[in-house]
């Protein structure tokens, strides 16, 4: 666990809950793109969603050591021509303020992905080949809050499969 990490763990109170509501596992080897929906729910006050990022990396054992590789990143922040629908209009998808109690879902599209490529170092060629050499997939996303300072900004993480 990082140092901001364990900042976060020790003293950040985020006001939010995070959560995959939908979430592409398995993942098949050869897709470049994994999908997923992130929820957000203000826990304790107003909270501003800034934006999103997500990553994909995989990880295994060698001896005591763990390893790790980044698959692909995406970020996602305030772009006036990434809208979304709510209550029937088109509006920006961030910044998005949530009052507490409530969600709302983001998308997150994480594409140009070549697992075959980036996992070729650890001798993984398909899901069967990472299977039996330990590797396991973790797709992370921390979401940008306004009043949480960036080094407390939430993050969810989950394991997923390979076919």
């Amino acid at each position: 666990m990082g140092f901001f990490n364990r900042l976060k763990k020790a003293f950040g109170k985020t006001g939010v809950e995070l959560k995959y509501t939908w979430i592409e596992d398995p993942l098949n080897f050869t897709d470049p793109m994994v999908k997923a929906t992130v929820t957000v729910t203000a826990t304790d006050g107003e909270v501003t969603v800034l934006g999103t990022s997500a990553k994909l990396v995989a990880r295994r054992k060698n001896g005591d050591e763990e390893q790790q590789i980044t698959l692909g990143e995406v970020s996602e922040e305030a772009d006036p021509n990434y809208t979304t629908d709510r209550n029937g209009k088109s509006v920006p998808v961030y910044p998005h303020t949530l009052q507490t109690g409530e969600s709302e879902g983001f998308g997150i599209f994480l594409d140009g992905l070549d697992l075959t490529t980036s996992l070729a170092d650890w001798g993984v060629s398909d899901a069967e080949s990472a299977r039996a050499k330990g590797v396991e997939i973790d797709f992370i996303t921390e979401v940008d809050i306004k009043e949480t300072n960036f080094m407390f900004d939430p993050n969810v993480k989950q394991t997923i499969g390979l076919s």
